[in-house]
C-alpha cells in the first residue's frame, strides 16, 4: 500500500483487489465500514505516520504542514521566480523514500498555488544514496582536510563557535 496514498480507500481497495485475483466486490455501506474498521484498526499506521507530514495535529503538533512550508518558501522568493521555482520542486533524503509522497506533496501545492501555474515535484532514482553521494563529493575536495575538525583543533573550534553571533 501507498503510505502517501491520495485516497486512503481507493488504496486499500486496491490492495484488497490485489489478494482477491483482481475482483472487488467491497461497494456496500457495510462492507465499506469494514473497511473502514480495517484501515483504523489493523493497517492504519501505514496511512496515517506520513500522513502528519500533512496534517501535523494528527501528531499532535501545532506546527504548519509540508506543503504550507514549501508553498511559503517559494513566495519569500521574487515574484518572477516563483512559477520557476513552483515547476522545479526536487524531493531528496529519507522521507522522500515514502511511496506517493511527491504525488501527495504535488497536489497539496497545486490548492495553494493560483489555477494557471503548473506544479511540479520530481525525485532523483539515486535519492537513497544521496547522502552517501554527498559526503563521497565534499571528502574527495582539496579542501576536505582543512575544514575537517580533529581533536588536536577542537577547543579552537569550540571557541570559534562559541564567539559566533547566530
Amino acid at each position: 500500500l501507498p503510505y502517501g496514498a491520495l485516497q486512503i480507500t481507493d488504496a486499500l481497495y486496491a490492495k484488497l483487489a490485489g489478494t482477491n485475483k483482481g475482483v472487488c466486490t467491497y461497494k456496500s455501506p457495510v462492507e465499506r465500514l469494514i473497511l473502514r474498521y480495517i484501515m483504523e484498526q489493523v493497517d492504519s499506521a501505514r496511512f496515517t505516520a506520513p500522513e502528519g507530514l500533512f496534517q501535523p495535529k494528527r501528531w499532535g503538533l501545532d506546527i504548519k504542514a509540508l506543503h504550507q512550508l514549501v508553498f511559503e518558501a517559494v513566495q519569500l522568493a521574487p515574484i518572477d521566480s516563483r512559477k520557476t521555482l513552483l515547476r522545479n520542486i526536487y524531493l531528496a533524503g529519507g522521507a522522500s523514500l515514502l511511496p506517493g509522497l511527491a504525488e501527495r506533496l504535488e497536489v497539496e501545492l497545486s490548492t495553494l498555488a493560483a489555477p494557471t501555474i503548473h506544479v511540479q515535484v520530481h525525485v532523483s532514482p539515486w535519492r537513497y544514496n544521496a547522502a552517501y553521494l554527498g559526503a563521497q563529493v565534499i571528502a574527495s575536495s582539496t579542501q576536505f582536510e582543512s575544514t575537517c575538525v580533529t581533536l588536536e583543533n577542537l577547543d579552537e573550534f569550540i571557541e570559534q563557535l562559541n564567539s559566533a553571533a547566530f
